[in-house]
């Protein structure tokens, strides 16, 4: 990410964002080979009842009742295809970390979206754009907005889904070919 670590963290502080979120993003850092592929998680923290004294700022749109969702997704991409056999295909396996707050009293959510490239963000204009569904990008009254942040989780849902069955076959694929290079003969007795 092209932020400092001060930076990141007055922002995220200003934002009120759960601190677990800091889990989900370091799995973005260098790494030598893609050692966290396995890191799946889900997060939630729920405020409804009234807040205690401080934690509501109305100017901001905030009443202290809100829940916040913490997950990440995986999906996959073909890198590149080799034109002599597909088993030389090379594939590769995507992250994105989503952070969602949603207040129940204003409306207001706050996204923050953590990708190494802007695939998502482009599907997230089409969605909320001029050609999108109304009820997609509608946000008058707080259901109107939950209803539009349901359809957001939704599209980073079908995001991570696309894809995976033709890397399953893939690996099916390779594997196959492999089992068949180290089948021994058979004997007849």
């Amino acid at each position: 990410m092209k932020i400092t670590r001060n930076a990141l963290t007055q922002i995220l502080t200003f934002h009120q964002v759960n601190p677990i979120y800091s889990d989900f993003i370091l799995l973005f850092g260098a790494q030598s080979g893609p050692k966290d592929l396995r890191y799946s998680s889900f997060r939630q923290t729920t405020t409804i009842q009234i807040p205690a004294r401080g934690s509501s700022i109305e100017e901001l749109g905030r009443s202290g009742q809100h829940f916040q969702l913490c997950y990440n997704l995986k999906g996959v991409t073909l890198k590149q295809k080799d034109k002599s056999h597909s088993r030389f295909d090379e594939w590769s396996v995507r992250q994105a970390a989503i952070y969602h707050s949603f207040d129940v009293v204003f409306g207001t959510t706050l996204w923050i979206v953590t990708k190494e490239r802007l695939d998502i963000q482009q599907r997230f204009k089409e969605l909320t754009g001029p050609r999108g569904r109304e009820e997609d990008k509608s946000f008058d009254t707080p259901e109107e907005c939950f209803r539009s942040s349901l359809s957001a989780h939704l599209l980073y849902c079908q995001w991570s889904t696309e894809d995976w069955r033709w890397y399953i076959r893939w690996l099916e694929e390779a594997v196959e070919t492999k089992a068949c290079h180290f089948q021994s003969p058979i004997i007849p007795l």
